[in-house]
């Protein structure tokens, strides 16, 4: 049920990315590198996310951004040791 950030260039990343964050019953946002500073600060303020996907060279260009958020890389093989089966959840309207 929380926000994910989508700190990535369009890639296959992000289509992989999408998909894991609908599976795991969460909501995704992108943010786009090629955003002002003051965009990228307003968004990641107001969906008070606790993980950011990114990759690594958006994460070398921006990294100060996410000085109190999670971030994950892609590069760094998240998904390889991830189970093939759908998540045990209920997601409620709520």
């Amino acid at each position: 049920d929380d926000l994910i950030g989508l700190f990535l260039e369009r890639s296959e990343y992000m289509i992989i990315s999408i998909l894991s964050v609908l599976k795991s019953g969460g909501g995704y946002v992108p943010i786009s590198p090629e955003y002002p500073k003051e965009r990228i600060d307003y968004i990641l303020k107001d969906i008070n996310s606790k993980v950011i996907i990114t990759n690594q060279v958006v994460l070398d260009t921006h990294g100060a951004e996410f000085l109190d958020i999670e971030v994950l890389v892609v590069e760094d093989g998240l998904w390889k040791d991830s189970p093939d089966s759908n998540p045990e959840l209920t997601i409620t309207p709520e």
